[in-house]
């Protein structure tokens, strides 16, 4: 079970997380209650630590080393860090919780009308950040490399060093950079991938100007720009005092070496550098002003949110002058694909309808939201049990749950709130708002389908929402989302400017009430992102146009939303509008929408129907589509075994199809509002359609709505591929297990008898192999010790003497000792020689079976023999293994008898008493002589017997295996007992020209030369 990120949780055991402080790209900031009621702030890193997505994992590895790196450090001016754990994956980190940071210290003082924080107050702050910086390259040798105002905290109005993300330890005196730096205050040797011990010093001095005068020495607006100023270019230091100008010049000096020898050293040159208007009593612009109490830093809803990464480009004018500052769009690239960036804005319960449907049917194609992260979805509404229900998945309905990170929630406040002045003096609603429909907001404030609450709340929220949409937009926009999903999906790039579609339900008070203000909004910020000719397109959803149907405040909100839009899309009329003081003014004189979508919607598609889920009613829902339900449906495929057919085809799970219920009738009209969106980003319909549009004459009034069908022009592809694989299959299992005489007879025979050679399967060569064991055991030739013990004892001329009994005895006991009795029972112990052949016998069929387990799969393998060449192989090896084992079996056999009457007789003489049988001369010469021979030659063949005997069990196993699998090869290839039903095409059933039916389209694929000469073996 995955960890739960949301209020109220506790991922960390006894850390309970409050409210969300902020988010940025590595991650998100939670203000959490710890034990003991202390407050602190707890930093969740994005990736999955356990995956095996170096995308994923990038960010949480780079913190999780940097953690590392500083967790030793300690100093009363760096953000104190409790505690790291990794839950689930996550990695979470457990930091003291500030009240601001000095960018918001900043803005307040910019807000008094200050130039930037007062130069003895930002002295301090500058001195007590040194201090740690210094810290950590004298002791520990790291530098910190993300120093920025949001990374400098406050707390009790003195500083705290915080977020070490991009914390390097200089091996030596250098140390590589592996990315993530932020390139407005970066040091020029770290954009060549490098990091010396002075690039903090000129990241703070890069602070300094822009916390002291409002202006920054690199005031770049693209990355080319800030590239070209830190390395090339002097730094602009008009905007800071004389006196600091050469304290700064060598503080940002292009070589690392030519800077101040610390940050100490540049912060103390600072604090020395004369003011002559200070010294005169006179008072300067940068002189430093007494701070009012009301001027010092507070703590912000008790705690502030930690910036996790500052957007980039972001200069100074664009976040606090009152003009927009218009960034250049990068050069347009395009290409022959479909793909292009896309921000999709669903507004109200319409829009998240057809949000859910497209993220599902998204989900289900190519895989989760991070494999497609060039469509980008944010959902916006007021209302708290829609944002929460956004967040649910309901696979019986094709509805996928939302991420936390796609919503905005504007919700309504008070009316005491609306009623305070702005900065400017005035309120938010004077002068377009009815003030008394203020106080028929309920307690817990909703739109209860006001358009005009609807458009107060995005008024309200204007700053932080169109914040969200300009992220989104710049994620989209990223060249690695374009790449990412290029890779994922298997499809190719169109263009890489981005497209907004505004989806709402205009009868509701959020979607009626804030359509239009969203599509100027976004217009206005694609022209600061420098496309100038913005491309956003209204997807309406509008009621039944029947009273008996509708209630007349939905259709009353209808009819007044189409009245607006007909407004303002008619030429020559402008769009007037003041959001915020900042920033927030909009003038235009164009219609709000490219173009605009009218789809119908359902109101019970807003109310969805509770139903079983598919856990427990065991059926999961049919895709839509026109597929038979006859085609069998192919295996679902396992998540980590990565693409198994082509990018974007559906892949429909084997499981019973249920009728549709009414909760699908109602999501219709969104399911296909959320095809529109998938065939326009995702299809070459989209670039086909646009395309058209380009051709044809814009209407005169300004005003163009469109509409859109879906007609199923299908053919029985699976069907066809079915059979066809089918077909070509049996084809090529036939050809595997059908025998062939002509190889059976001219090449079997051959290559088994090499093989059997190869293999020293010979039985001269293992006979001699057990003869070099018995004889490196006894420590001779068998023969020659053989002969020493018995020729002193054979009867020599016509006429000698027998031997003494007593010597034949010892001579019988000591062959015994050697070679073994003949014909002794099985369980006897055996001699040194014995067991030394017994052993090799034993090893040397090991060796045989470990090299015969393989054959048959290594004949089947090979195209010369397959089931039926391997099968005869198998046979002929078996046949000469019997052979074999059966000769030399009645080999020892004989020479047992041999050896018995010789000892037989041998025995008899030792104990030879008058009266008893004694042996002539010649027959105790043969039993002398025969006797060990015959022994030797008796074990030696039962041995190699043992070997054959090992040898024909592999291979007899080998050939019931192979003949198993060419009997089930063979089932499979007979094919079905009936030929399936043909499928007749109809009307709209597209067929290959010439072909009646299904049959007849599988033989025209079934001639088409890559098929029909596939290799059959």
């Amino acid at each position: 079970m995955s960890v739960r990120i949301e209020a109220q949780s506790e991922p960390i055991a006894g850390y309970k997380l409050l409210d969300r402080l902020g988010s940025g790209g590595f991650g998100e900031v939670w203000r959490c209650e710890a034990p003991g009621g202390i407050y602190k702030a707890v930093k969740i890193i994005f990736g999955d630590l356990r995956s095996q997505d170096n995308d994923l994992i990038r960010y949480a590895e780079q913190e999780l080393k940097a953690l590392k790196r500083v967790k030793m450090v300690r100093h009363p001016y760096l953000l104190a860090l409790d505690r790291y754990d990794i839950v689930d994956g996550r990695l979470m980190i457990v930091m003291e919780l500030a009240d601001c940071n000095l960018w918001d210290r900043f803005r307040e003082c910019r807000d008094k009308g200050l130039p930037g924080i007062p130069r003895d107050e930002l002295l301090m702050y500058m001195s007590e950040t040194a201090e740690v910086l210094d810290l950590m390259d004298g002791q520990y040798g790291l530098q910190h490399l993300d120093i920025k105002p949001q990374n400098l905290f406050m707390l009790h109005n003195h500083v705290k060093v915080a977020d070490f993300g991009q914390v390097k330890d200089l091996q030596g005196v250098m140390a590589s950079v592996t990315g993530g730096i932020t390139p407005v205050y970066a040091a020029p040797e770290t954009f060549d991938g490098v990091v010396s011990r002075f690039c903090d010093q000129y990241s703070l001095a890069c602070v300094y100007q822009e916390l002291l005068t409002g202006q920054r020495p690199f005031d770049g607006q693209s990355m080319s720009q800030l590239l070209m100023q830190h390395l090339q270019l002097p730094p602009n230091l008009a905007p800071s005092p004389s006196y600091d100008r050469p304290v700064l010049t060598r503080a940002l000096a292009k070589k690392a070496d030519e800077r101040w020898p610390n940050v100490c050293g540049f912060v103390k040159a600072l604090r020395e550098a004369s003011d002559p208007a200070r010294q005169s009593g006179s008072t300067s612009a940068f002189s430093p002003r007494p701070v009012p109490d009301e001027q010092q830093p507070t703590p912000i809803h008790g705690g502030v949110s930690l910036s996790l990464e500052t957007p980039f480009p972001q200069s100074l004018s664009e976040t606090d002058s009152f003009q927009p500052v218009f960034t250049p769009a990068p050069p347009e690239v395009s290409g022959d694909g479909p793909l292009r960036p896309a921000l999709v804005i669903g507004i109200g319960q319409s829009g998240l309808r057809v949000l859910q449907s497209l993220r599902y049917d998204l989900t289900e194609r190519y895989g989760p939201p991070e494999y497609t992260p060039l469509i980008r979805t944010l959902f916006i509404d007021t209302d708290s049990e829609a944002l929460e229900e956004a967040t649910k998945t309901r696979f019986e309905d094709r509805l996928a749950g939302l991420s936390p990170d796609n919503l905005f929630a504007a919700k309504l406040n008070r009316a005491g709130h609306y009623l305070k002045p702005r900065l400017n003096g005035r309120s938010l609603i004077e002068g377009w708002f009815d003030q008394q429909l203020l106080y028929r907001v309920p307690r817990v404030p909703q739109t209860m389908g006001f358009r005009l609450l609807g458009r107060l709340a995005f008024c309200d929220h204007y700053r932080p929402l169109m914040g969200k949409i300009h992220a989104e937009l710049e994620a989209c926009v990223s060249p690695d989302a374009l790449h990412l999903t290029e890779q994922r999906t298997g499809l190719r790039r169109r263009t890489n400017r981005p497209r907004v579609y505004v989806v709402a339900g205009i009868a509701g008070g959020s979607g009626g009430g804030m359509f239009l203000d969203v599509a100027y909004a976004t217009r206005a910020r694609l022209k600061r992102m420098g496309y100038e000719n913005p491309d956003v397109i209204g997807v309406l959803i509008v009621p039944p146009a029947d009273a008996m149907l509708t209630p007349p405040q939905a259709l009353g909100n209808t009819y007044a939303a189409l009245t607006e839009l007909n407004h303002f899309s008619r030429p020559g009329t402008t769009f007037t509008a003041n959001y915020d003081d900042r920033n927030g003014a909009l003038r235009e004189q164009v219609a709000p929408f490219t173009r605009c979508y009218l789809l119908p919607g359902s109101a019970a598609g807003l109310n969805l129907v509770k139903s079983a889920s598919p856990a427990k009613s065991g059926v999961m829902p049919a895709p839509r589509g026109s597929t038979p339900s006859s085609i069998p449906a192919p295996p679902a495929r396992n998540a980590t075994s990565g693409i198994t057919s082509k990018p974007g085809s559906r892949v429909v799970p084997c499981v019973p199809v249920r009728t549709e219920d009414s909760n699908q009738s109602a999501l219709k009209s969104y399911a296909d509002a959320a095809d529109l969106l998938r065939l326009d980003l995702f299809t070459p319909i989209g670039r086909v359609a646009d395309e058209v549009r380009g051709r044809r004459e814009k209407p005169a009034s300004g005003l163009e709505f469109s509409a859109f069908g879906l007609a199923a022009f299908d053919w029985p592809r699976a069907e066809v591929v079915t059979r066809t694989t089918a077909s070509v299959m049996r084809s090529v299992l036939k050809n595997w297990t059908a025998p062939n005489v002509k190889r059976a007879r001219e090449v079997v025979p051959t290559w088994a008898a090499a093989h059997w050679t190869e293999l020293g399967l010979e039985p001269d060569v293992v006979l001699k192999h057990l003869q070099n064991t018995l004889e490196a055991t006894l420590g001779g030739r068998v023969e020659e010790l053989i002969s020493l013990t018995t020729e002193p004892l054979v009867p020599k001329g016509w006429r000698a003497r027998l031997p003494e009994p007593e010597k034949v005895s010892l001579a019988v006991d000591r062959l015994v000792k050697l070679l073994g009795p003949p014909a002794s029972p099985p369980k006897r112990e055996l001699t040194p020689a014995e067991a030394a052949v017994h052993d090799a016998a034993r090893l040397t069929a090991e060796g045989f079976a470990v090299e015969l387990s393989v054959l048959g799969h290594a004949l089947v393998e090979d195209p010369q023999f397959r089931f039926a060449g391997a099968e005869e192989v198998l046979r002929q090896f078996l046949a000469t293994t019997d052979r074999l084992l059966t000769s030399h079996l009645e080999e020892a056999a004989a020479a047992d008898g041999i050896a018995v009457a010789g000892f037989e007789c041998l025995v008899q003489y030792t104990h030879y008493q008058r009266g008893m049988w004694k042996p002539t001369p010649v027959e105790m010469t043969e039993a002398l002589r025969q006797f060990p021979r015959a022994r030797h030659r008796a074990f030696i063949y039962r041995r190699l017997a043992e070997v054959y005997r090992k040898v024909r069990e592999v291979l007899a196993s080998q050939l019931a295996a192979v003949t198993e699998a060419r009997q089930r090869i063979d089932a499979a290839a007979a094919g079905p007992d009936t030929e399936p039903m043909d499928v007749i095409p109809g009307p709209r059933r597209l067929m290959p020209p010439g072909c009646l039916g299904v049959h007849d389209a599988v033989q025209r694929f079934l001639a088409v030369p890559q098929l029909s000469d596939v290799d059959a073996d």
